[in-house]
């Protein structure tokens, strides 16, 4: 090969380099020990070569690695193009590139095709398209790649429960930076933004179509997607009083109930009372949406906390529920989903005094391990629960 070297292009895996000089392709096998003695010649140019047809008379110019993996290389009539009429300067098969298909295969497997890419009625010289820069569009350059968006986008969670949001990502593919995009959100709130990552919120249940329309100085792209978000209606929680336990609407998947703020203890849609204040229930549904309710509740007395007291807490076995300065009836245990397990009534002549204490025993070693509630209902309708542990 001459030391004039014009043009060189690495293999996608930089394991291979193809380089042209006077106008031939030579390969050279970059892992070899002494690649220069791998050289192959994948194209000979025909200079001067009168046996051939004008239509064959080409030689090889630039050349490009192309995103698809391919190397594109420019035809050129072979000899001095400055001293040939018009006629020759344009040869037919000037109207495409040649293309080496297998980049990274040694030898004739390269596959190199002489017309590999038809140019649609455009000619090629000596020279390719600039495709490394980084400047945006040049307007008005031939040799620019002036070419409209291609809009593209999604959204990470694109289904949600009413009131939720939605935040759009975009992948649009442009030349340069001077791109607007316009949303169309109909039913969502904005129903229409220029921000290029919108975040919409839906108030309704229903499902909403989604369209960008992405321009820049050389055209448009639009992309409407239908029904591409879906809203879940959200679930709706009433509380409702039942003896000494608030209810709530049954069905929803959990429940996390809190007084005055505090969260209790219990997941079931009954929680029995602890006093006066505000009951709260967060209920949430199979489509992981949520609803709270509240419900006030007044008239219960405030039990002093030292005047019921359990004892081993946690137990692993029996426990000793004492009592003072009240009038208990029952005590009532319930787990965590809100059943009650065990109920025991105190007789009326156990009844504590301002000076004697009262004790009732609970037998617990039969039940499951976990967090239980004991529920002392007292004479004049006031409810005392307590937390106990069973290991």
């Amino acid at each position: 090969m001459s030391q004039y070297i014009f043009a060189a292009e690495f293999s996608p895996s930089s394991e291979v380099v193809y380089l042209v000089s006077h106008g031939n392709l030579y390969q050279y096998n970059l892992n070899a020990v002494n690649p220069k003695a791998t050289e192959t010649i994948i194209y000979s140019n025909p200079y001067n070569n009168t046996n051939l047809p004008a239509d064959s008379q080409l030689q090889l110019g630039m050349s490009k690695l192309g995103l698809d993996g391919l190397i594109y290389l420019a035809l050129c009539p072979s000899g001095n193009i400055d001293n040939q009429p018009a006629t020759y300067q344009f040869n037919p098969r000037s109207k495409y590139l040649a293309v080496v298909h297998n980049p990274d295969v040694l030898g004739t497997g390269c596959n190199f095709q002489l017309d590999g890419f038809y140019l649609g009625g455009k000619y090629s010289t000596y020279a390719m398209p600039n495709t490394a820069y980084h400047l945006g569009p040049l307007i008005g350059s031939g040799c620019d790649t002036l070419i409209p968006p291609t809009v593209m986008f999604d959204a990470p969670q694109s289904s949600v429960c009413t009131n939720g949001c939605v935040s759009f990502g975009n992948q649009t593919e442009t030349v340069g930076n001077t791109v607007s995009y316009q949303w169309l959100f109909p039913g969502g709130n904005p129903t229409a933004s220029s921000d290029s990552t919108p975040v919409v919120c839906y108030p309704n249940a229903g499902s909403y179509d989604v369209t960008l329309i992405a321009t820049n100085p050389f055209g448009s792209d639009t992309v409407a997607m239908s029904n591409y978000v879906t809203v879940t209606a959200a679930p709706n929680a009433n509380i409702t009083p039942s003896g000494n336990d608030l209810q709530a609407t049954q069905g929803f998947a959990s429940y996390q109930w809190s007084l005055n703020g505090n969260a209790l203890v219990g997941t079931s849609n009954i929680i029995p009372l602890q006093g006066s204040g505000t009951y709260s229930v967060t209920v949430t549904d199979n489509n992981d949406c949520t609803a709270q309710s509240s419900y006030v509740v007044t008239g219960i007395n405030a039990l002093v906390e030292t005047s019921f007291v359990i004892q081993p807490n946690p137990a692993s076995g029996k426990v000793v529920c004492s009592w003072s300065n009240i009038q208990v009836q029952a005590i009532e245990l319930y787990d965590v989903l809100g059943r009650n397990v065990l109920q025991q009534k105190i007789n009326n002549s156990h009844q504590a005094t301002s000076t004697s204490s009262v004790q009732a025993v609970l037998d617990l070693s039969g039940l499951s391990s976990g967090v239980y509630l004991i529920r002392a209902l007292m004479k004049d309708g006031d409810t005392l629960v307590k937390k106990v542990v069973v290991e």
